[in-house]
């Protein structure tokens, strides 16, 4: 029940605030006496100071106090048209109740996935099938611009894969993930790193290019066989195909 609730209130705030953008734009678009530019300048500065005020609230005892004046001042001082002080009030009162239901909404996810056993980009699975499932589709479309990674935990277990379908495959494990020496990074079949004459090449990984060794760059199926068997022994030591050390830490797209 307190889940639920929790998803209630966050969605009852993103209403709220949506009503108040709507209702805000169209008392401004009813025949507007300031010029267009001023009246958007205000409501979009309005929006973005409550959102941010709640989106990413901050600890320092000194922050409200300080959007509180920032807020009354230029709704008193700083804007000498009615319409653009309604304008900066009716976007404040939009942007803190989007602020504070988008955090509500994000804060309830990450609970959810927090107490399930499994998360598949940070999406929660009480099953392993389940995850499976939802982790094999998420690596189908890696390469497609909005999934430029792949990460699968279990307690204290981590399956990670960057780079994209058609171009190739970096793959990681590891049975401990606060330990940044266990983690292990997937050899393709057939090729070793010790060759002097291993060639680097350019992989695209999520919005930016990386030299990749070229025995580290592995198929779709290769990645498939080595996720099967992190979801079957997810604890386990990598071992076999897989490497640790120095080009496993520092081929892995980040330290979490």
């Amino acid at each position: 029940m307190v889940e639920k609730s929790g998803t209630r209130r966050g969605r009852g705030a993103l209403i709220t605030g949506a009503a108040f953008l709507v209702v805000t734009t169209a008392l401004m678009v009813n025949e507007p006496t300031a010029p267009a530019w001023q009246i958007s300048a205000a409501l979009v500065g309005g929006l973005a100071l409550g959102f941010c005020f709640l989106r990413f609230p901050c600890s320092k005892p000194w922050v409200s106090p300080l959007v509180l004046v920032l807020f009354c001042g230029v709704l008193l001082f700083a804007l000498d048209a009615g319409e653009l002080r309604i304008a900066w009030f009716g976007g404040f009162a939009a942007g803190t109740n989007l602020g504070s239901g988008w955090k509500a909404m994000s804060d309830q996810s990450r609970k959810r996935a927090q107490k399930s056993a499994w998360t598949v980009n940070n999406a929660g699975f009480d099953t392993a099938a389940a995850a499976r499932e939802a982790a094999g589709a998420a690596l189908r479309a890696l390469g497609g611009g909005a999934h430029p990674r792949l990460a699968i935990e279990h307690g204290s277990a981590s399956f990670q894969v960057t780079g994209s379908v058609k171009g190739g495959l970096v793959c990681h494990r590891t049975h401990d993930v606060p330990d940044e020496h266990a983690w292990a990074v997937l050899v393709r079949v057939g090729h070793t790193l010790d060759d002097p004459e291993m060639m680097w090449v350019d992989l695209s990984m999520g919005g930016f290019t990386g030299s990749m060794p070229e025995p580290l760059i592995n198929d779709l199926g290769s990645v498939e066989l080595a996720m099967d068997d992190f979801f079957h022994n997810p604890t386990a030591v990598p071992s076999g195909p897989w490497v640790t050390g120095d080009m496993a830490e520092g081929s892995r797209l980040s330290t979490r």
